[in-house]
C-alpha cells in the first residue's frame, strides 16, 4: 500500500475552503431568514468592487454576487495554506509554538474586553 505524505498547502486549501463554505452558508441562511437572500455578499462586493459606501438598499447585481465569492473563496483558500504552514511550523518548533501561544492569548485578552465589559455612556450632565 501506498502512503501518501501530508501536503500542508493541500490541507491548508481544503480548510480554507471548508471555511469558506461555512461562511457563505452563513451569510446564506441570515439573509434568507431576513427575506433579502444573497444581500450580504451584494453589499460586500459594491463596497469591494465600486467603492459603494451606501449599498444597503440597492438591488442585487449577480457579477458582484460572483466576484465577491471568488474573493471570498480565494482569501479563505490563502488564510488555510497560511495557517497550515505556521501548525506544521510551530509543530516543530517549540519556541515558535509557545510564541504563537501567548500571542494567541494576548490576542483573546484584547479582543475579548469590549464584549465582557462594554464602555458604560459617559454621564450625563
Amino acid at each position: 500500500m501506498h502512503v501518501q505524505g501530508h501536503s500542508a498547502v493541500r490541507e491548508g486549501l481544503l480548510t480554507g475552503l471548508m471555511g469558506a463554505a461555512l461562511m457563505a452558508a452563513w451569510y446564506l441562511v441570515a439573509d434568507v431568514a431576513s427575506g433579502r437572500p444573497f444581500r450580504t455578499p451584494n453589499v460586500l462586493g459594491k463596497i469591494i468592487f465600486r467603492g459603494d459606501v451606501t449599498p444597503g438598499a440597492h438591488r442585487i447585481v449577480p457579477e458582484v454576487v460572483a466576484g465577491y465569492t471568488v474573493v471570498h473563496l480565494v482569501m479563505f483558500g490563502i488564510v488555510g495554506i497560511l495557517l497550515a504552514l505556521v501548525t506544521r511550523a510551530a509543530v516543530r518548533n517549540l519556541t515558535l509554538r509557545m510564541g504563537l501561544w501567548i500571542g494567541l492569548v494576548v490576542a483573546f485578552c484584547f479582543l475579548s474586553r469590549p464584549i465582557l465589559r462594554p464602555r458604560r455612556p459617559a454621564p450625563t450632565v
